[in-house]
């Protein structure tokens, strides 16, 4: 029975991305992508799947670095029986090969380590993430206030200018009218003398 193969259009439309961001995690994971006679690539449903996979883990806040080493580590952990090694088979009712229970638990195992291994990982990428965006709001929330700080103090400032030269016209305007009464009053008494 030969495997199913896509096109890349049809890939990009299962995994719900743009075909150009199949051909990126393809390169920066070193997914192997399989090659027609042309050169043109094709999508096994393993392949879909282990896009799927990427996609969820990049919407979860990792970056294509730690989903490499995540890879790599599913492979590690999956390689042994995939190449032969660690595997036991039994034949069944009808004479097909079926898996041990023995090696059944044996990778149940295993995939729980690696759902641990992505748990804390996650969760150490999104601690930092939290981390990291709490300092710049704190950083935007100190310099609004800086600014709002000098803003108001440069109100106040004027505020008092204008207020300071109010004042100096009135004792100006004080001052003149004084004198002009004053000088009034003294052509007066010149006057009597």
């Amino acid at each position: 029975m030969t495997e199913q193969r896509f096109l890349i259009s049809e890939a990009a439309r299962m995994v719900a991305v743009e075909a150009h961001v199949l051909r990126y995690w393809e390169e920066e994971l070193e997914i192997p992508v399989g090659r027609t006679e042309l050169g043109h690539r094709y999508y096994t449903r393993e392949n879909i799947e282990m896009f799927q996979n990427v996609k969820e883990l990049k919407e979860k806040g990792l970056q294509l670095r730690a989903i490499r080493q995540l890879l790599k580590e599913k492979e590690h952990v999956w390689g042994a029986a995939q190449n032969g090694k660690d595997t036991s088979f039994e034949k069944g009712k009808e004479g097909e090969e079926i898996q041990s229970p023995a090696l059944i638990e044996q990778n149940t195992k295993k995939l729980r380590q690696f759902e641990e291994l992505v748990s804390e990982i996650v969760d150490k990428v999104i601690k930092e993430n939290n981390e990291q965006l709490q300092g710049r709001i704190e950083d935007a929330f100190s310099r609004e206030m800086e600014y709002l700080l000098h803003m108001q103090e440069k109100r106040e400032e004027e505020r008092f200018r204008k207020l300071d030269e109010a004042i100096r016209a009135h004792q100006k305007s004080g001052r003149t009218a004084a004198a002009a009464k004053e000088h009034s009053w003294l052509r007066r008494w010149f006057a009597k003398q």
